[in-house]
């Protein structure tokens, strides 16, 4: 932001709306700001004008999608993490997925 504020450049080019930022907020205030600075915003993969009203629903919508992603990937991911870290501190055991979920014990996977 500080490059844009200094008229470095006029246009932000990103591969996705959920690659500029993480929550949905943070990527408004961010369109925001880069508007005051009359830097224009390019998405890649969505071609979207963000200036305009519709453009900025859709930008919430996909934002809201991305966002939801995110944490949903974070809540299926926190328990596998958590038991392979588990496993590394000396652990030989090793479970796969779904019995992680389901709460059965596996034997040995490391044949």
């Amino acid at each position: 932001m500080r490059d844009a504020k200094r008229g470095r450049f006029d246009v932000v080019l990103v591969w996705a709306f959920d690659r500029m930022a993480r929550s949905v907020r943070h990527l408004l205030e961010t369109l925001d700001e880069l508007n005051r600075l009359n830097v224009e915003y390019i998405s890649f993969r969505e071609n979207i004008d963000t200036g305009g009203p519709l453009g900025r629903a859709v930008v919430v919508i996909v934002g809201d999608i991305a966002e939801l992603e995110r944490n949903l990937i974070i809540v299926r991911v926190g328990p596998i993490v958590r038991a392979c870290g588990a496993n590394a501190s000396g652990g030989r055991r090793l479970a796969t997925v779904t019995s992680i979920f389901a709460g059965e014990s596996v034997g040995d996977l490391n044949h």
